[in-house]
């Protein structure tokens, strides 16, 4: 027979210290994470959208004012009547679109096509008594119905809304007194 000495220590005898016991973490703090990095990202991308996308009730201004302050155009009339023009901006726009009303002080001097939000606009020069007056007018998408009169430099801006028209007209500011009304401008 053999003895077992039961005082000495055996590794089959080593028990593990017994785990400790923490408090579950709160439902709230879970959360805490994604919802951080949701509103990360959706931040980052409402930050990029206005950073990279112009803004689009100003684009068509912007472009009339651009193409008014060009120095040489190129017209697809050059010195047209009141019939051609009419006739020029019910194909191009698909519908009669307002014009200024006709007068001895009002001579049209170009008229082109332009685009604005993916679709077609007419841009007109106009020489009203002394001032070249750009005249730009296309069907109204989304725009605001609202009238904005602004000035930028030397140059008045007027916008109205006409019905289904967008009507933007660009001149000289010194003499905005005279072409506003020539134009139509309410």
């Amino acid at each position: 027979m053999k003895f077992v000495e039961t005082e000495v220590e055996r590794p089959e005898d080593e028990l593990e210290p017994p785990p400790v016991v923490t408090p579950p973490r709160p439902e709230k703090r879970g959360a805490y994470v994604p919802l951080t990095f949701t509103l990360a990202v959706l931040v980052g991308i409402v930050v990029t959208i206005y950073t990279v996308f112009p803004e689009r009730k100003t684009e068509a201004t912007k472009l009339a004012i651009a193409h008014h302050r060009k120095v040489e155009q190129t017209w697809q009339l050059r010195d047209p009547d009141r019939k051609e023009l009419e006739a020029w901006t019910l194909a191009l726009l698909d519908g009669a679109a307002p014009l200024p009303a006709d007068g001895p002080d009002l001579v049209a001097v170009g008229a082109r096509p332009v685009e604005v939000r993916h679709r077609n606009a007419a841009y007109i020069r106009f020489h009203v008594g002394e001032a070249d007056v750009s005249y730009l007018v296309g069907h109204t998408r989304d725009a605001p119905d609202v009238r904005v009169s602004r000035r930028d430099g030397d140059e008045q801006i007027e916008s109205w809304h006409s019905g289904e028209w967008t009507i933007i007209a660009v001149g000289p500011a010194a003499s905005a007194d005279v072409w506003r009304p020539r134009v139509g401008v309410p």
